[in-house]
């Protein structure tokens, strides 16, 4: 029987813990499948060579001469994180008193990118998800911002962030539309990492969306060699995280931003509860902010098809 020796150091941790299950203790296979620490294999070796390597980078390390599976490349958040921070809501309507925050993951309509974007609000310390919008290619990212800018303003939102690169092409059309883009601090991997203890603390509502949750549970986190983390979506033709990537955006924007009144402050003139107003220019006040949210509120029952009268 012929037999091939694969001198390898377990680094890409799936491939090779597969092909260990398929040849180690299979005696018919051609290929030798020898699972051991670099002493064993070389016991000449320097422990001197091994310590220095380690001292260098210790996970690299650690898979070169000790025959550690290096997990250079994991799942990002489990289904069922995922899906316990889901409620059983498609969308959630503009309300009084809230303020949301906007993020979009911009693309450009010629290639193979959505153009997404999320809205959010925070509700004590859990991020909550209202709205999520994607456009597939292909489109013209004018038209796209135009409707864009429309939703956001039944919302209130005057301004929308975004990834500083990709949404930076775009900045003087929102303008246009009376919107203005804000680059975001993060890059889309650092939001993701910053959006995962909020996902396993239940800290955030997500919306019922198939896309959303197949891209969630599909995002990849992997250890470069210098120890950095990056979070992306699979290296295949057919991945893509554009709609997870603007929740993710959202969420953290909304975790990290503080109101000065909570959403249930219904003594601000918001609620039907609400104190009667003292002077004539504050229920002036009141009242044209209820005539704008009625007004708004009508506009979003519309754009989702449903007449506005009860």
């Amino acid at each position: 029987m012929r037999s091939t020796a694969k001198a390898k150091s377990p680094a890409s941790h799936r491939y090779h813990v597969r092909k260990f299950k398929e040849l180690h203790g299979n005696n018919d296979a051609e290929d030798l499948c020898w699972f051991a620490p670099s002493t064993v294999m070389n016991p000449k070796l320097p422990q001197a060579v091994i310590d220095k390597a380690l001292a260098e980078d210790k996970q690299k390390g650690s898979a070169e001469y000790l025959n550690v599976w290096r997990e250079d490349l994991a799942d990002f958040v489990p289904l069922d994180v995922v899906e316990d921070c889901t409620d059983n809501v498609y969308e959630r309507p503009p309300r009084p008193g809230v303020s949301y925050v906007a993020y979009d993951d911009a693309a450009g309509g010629l290639g193979s990118d959505s153009f997404s974007l999320a809205i959010s609000h925070r509700e004590g310390d859990t991020a909550v998800l209202d709205l999520i919008r994607e456009k597939k290619p292909r489109f013209v990212p004018r038209d796209v911002i135009a409707e864009f800018a429309a939703t956001l303003k039944l919302y209130n939102i005057s301004t929308v962030v975004g990834d500083g690169y990709a949404g930076g092409f775009h900045a003087d059309e929102w303008s246009r539309n009376n919107i203005t883009f804000k680059p975001c601090d993060n890059t889309t991997s650092e939001n993701y990492l910053h959006a995962l203890p909020m996902l396993l603390a239940r800290r955030a509502r997500l919306l019922q969306s198939a896309t959303l949750r197949s891209q969630l549970t599909s995002l990849e986190r992997s250890v470069q060699p210098s120890g950095h983390e990056v979070v992306r979506h699979p290296q295949i033709a057919s991945a893509h995280d554009d709609v997870a990537a603007a929740a993710c955006g959202v969420l953290v924007l909304a975790g990290s931003k503080r109101t000065l009144f909570g959403a249930d402050a219904i003594w601000l003139g918001y609620g039907p509860s609400s104190p009667s107003t003292p002077d004539a220019a504050a229920r002036a006040a009141q009242e044209e902010s209820d005539a704008n949210f009625r007004w708004r509120m009508s506009q979003y029952m519309r754009s989702i098809g449903v007449p506005y009268g009860f």
